[in-house]
């Protein structure tokens, strides 16, 4: 988050889903080989394709190189068989998803203190709304942005997909707070103009926080009530 001219009241909170909100248990490993291997696959070159590098920092490359030497049809073809198999992933331990503690109870209270509440994830719906009835939230959070709402790299860290869920909530960018477990999420705020708290929930840890430059990190979204009482402001 930006330095003291942003602190400011907000409207909206804005969740990351996995490990944010709930302890996901998805094999983000075979996620990411899987992705590598279908541009490979695909004819994407060596040289396009980095293992060092983020699944969508790939995802663009690869994306931008099918579009050129490949019709658009083949590349619609690609990234449904592609979303296909990231969903099959993702929905086999759907069953081991279990809340945050305290997370639904959050939820609940930011409400009753007049925020507007939203989620954003790079899961498809179907996951996120099947993990979000299992946990209690899909009737108490109802404006979602997921991966698979648009074309795929429109999705986090695309500034687009804040503003999507910041215009379902009601509001603009600017005017949310984005929480999330993922050096992904910081960059997909400061992208959109909104605010953002790191968790250490998920795997990154208060070093790896500081060197993203991520200014505000709590140990979970427990610690999210302290802040919504100091004056009713989010910084």
């Amino acid at each position: 988050m930006a330095g003291s001219e942003r602190l400011k009241p907000v409207k909206a909170i804005v969740f990351d889903l996995d490990n944010t909100l709930v302890q996901s248990h998805i094999d983000y490993a075979r996620l990411k080989s899987t992705v590598l291997k279908r541009l490979a696959d695909a004819g994407v070159p060596d040289r396009l394709i980095d293992s060092n590098d983020s699944v969508v920092e790939n995802y663009v490359r690869g994306k931008a190189f099918l579009m050129e030497d490949s019709s658009k049809p083949q590349v619609i073809e690609f990234d449904r068989r592609l979303d296909k198999a990231l969903m099959e992933i993702e929905m086999e331990r759907v069953d081991q998803v279990r809340e945050i503690k305290g997370a639904l109870s959050l939820v609940n209270s930011l409400k009753e203190n007049g925020f507007k509440v939203g989620i954003l994830t790079r899961g498809s719906r179907s996951y996120a709304t099947t993990i979000m009835t299992r946990t209690g939230f899909d009737g108490q959070v109802a404006h979602l942005v997921c991966r698979d709402d648009y074309p795929l790299e429109e999705a986090k860290p695309n500034p687009l997909a804040m503003e999507r869920i910041a215009q379902k909530l009601g509001c603009r960018s600017e005017e949310c707070v984005f929480i999330g477990d993922h050096p992904m999420d910081l960059e997909c705020a400061k992208l959109s103009g909104a605010g953002f708290i790191g968790v250490l929930t998920g795997s990154t840890d208060r070093e790896k926080w500081r060197l993203v430059g991520c200014e505000l990190v709590i140990d979970n979204i427990s610690d999210v009530p302290q802040l919504v009482r100091r004056k009713n402001t989010l910084q």
